[in-house]
């Protein structure tokens, strides 16, 4: 009991630290202003609100900033769309409400998430949740590279950092989608993840692949369990891909393309993204990483305890884990926005440690029952 307080105890503080640490976050959004790419992209919707003060024209003057881009310059037209649609166009005065809104997505993003994995599927408590949470939320805020362009520059953020957090709320309905046995909810949920998996294939390159691949192994473990809710999620992904390519294929992008000339074939691709994850690995696991693994351990030791999941292949999972977590990297390495991208890799070192640990006692375990 004495250590249940303790959880209770620090899950307590960790989560009034995190809420402290966002007030002056959120406070200094009434200085920021836009800049760079914030003028260009909301022109035509600066002029449309002024001409009309419709928001119905606004919309409009959106999807014609997306189609000309589209040709231009980008295919990622989703992200386009709500690059388009900023505060500030609607007054400058307004645009420090784009990172309270990137703040906020970001912050009931995880929360959403990581409440469906611990609780729905581990079976953690509401203080273990609230502990894990508040620690992932604290990380991939605190020790992000560039502030600047993760929360406070709408154009930037809102193509990474927005559609980042809208990965988690997909892959938190998909979790929910396949526990559910509610029909009526699961025809909710549906339309749900379908439409959010069309807004993630048109966004940034590196969320819509790193999407894509993830939802390939769940629809590959899905068809080998014999789950009867695969053919649902591979109609989402279907829509996943198509979207991507729409994005791939826009005539914009031979204009962009034309600026990386020496990108190596896909053997190539395939080896020099495995040593830049794990470089990257190397060099963003710092004493702050370390130190809230450490604090963790206790807290998921007890949650291992308490599952009864069996693993057979730990070694393959770290395998397809790293080798993911690489795709995502290399990705990243090769778009515009380096510093606006990797605002949650650090954390993802703690989560990949967190299943490696996880996994390892599972197995041992499993290995123990057979013995005897």
């Amino acid at each position: 009991m004495a250590k249940d307080k303790k959880t209770v105890c620090i899950s307590i503080i960790m989560l009034t630290i995190v809420l402290i640490s966002i007030i002056p976050l959120i406070y200094i959004a009434q200085y920021n202003h836009s800049s760079a790419d914030d003028y260009t992209y909301g022109l035509l919707t600066h002029m449309a609100w002024n001409d009309t003060h419709s928001i119905i024209e606004v919309i409009k003057a959106a999807i014609e900033h997306v189609g000309n881009y589209y040709i231009e310059w980008q295919g990622t037209f989703s992200a386009m769309f709500f690059m388009a649609i900023q505060p500030a166009i609607f007054g400058e005065n307004f645009y420090g409400l784009s990172t309270i809104i990137l703040i906020l997505t970001f912050i009931a993003s995880n929360i959403f998430l990581w409440k469906t994995v611990c609780i729905d599927y581990l079976k953690a408590n509401k203080f273990e949740t609230i502990l894990i949470t508040s620690l992932i939320i604290f990380l991939s805020m605190q020790l992000v590279p560039s502030p600047v362009q993760s929360f406070y520059w709408y154009n930037g953020a809102i193509f990474y950092t927005f559609f980042y957090s809208l990965s988690l709320v997909l892959f938190a309905l998909i979790l929910k989608f396949l526990k559910c046995q509610n029909k009526g909810k699961n025809l909710i949920l549906i339309p749900l993840i379908a439409i959010l998996c069309i807004l993630i294939g048109g966004s940034n390159y590196t969320t819509a692949l790193l999407t894509n691949i993830l939802l390939a192994f769940l629809l590959l473990y899905l068809f080998i369990t014999r789950n009867n809710k695969k053919y649902a999620l591979l109609f989402c992904e279907f829509l996943c891909i198509i979207s991507l390519i729409i994005s791939m294929v826009a005539p914009g992008n031979s204009v962009r393309a034309e600026q990386y000339k020496n990108t190596p074939g896909i053997v190539g691709a395939i080896l020099e993204s495995i040593l830049e994850g794990l470089k990257f690995i190397q060099e963003q696991t710092n004493i702050w990483v370390i130190l809230f693994a450490l604090l963790l351990a206790p807290i998921i030791y007890k949650i291992v305890k308490r599952i009864d999941y069996s693993f057979k292949y730990p070694v393959l999972f770290i395998l397809i884990s790293i080798s993911i977590f690489s795709a995502r990297i290399y990705s990243t390495n090769l778009c515009y926005g380096m510093d606006r991208t990797i605002k949650v890799d650090k954390y993802n070192v703690l989560f990949v440690l967190y299943f490696i640990i996880r996994k390892y006692v599972l197995y041992y375990r499993m290995v123990s029952k057979e013995k005897y």
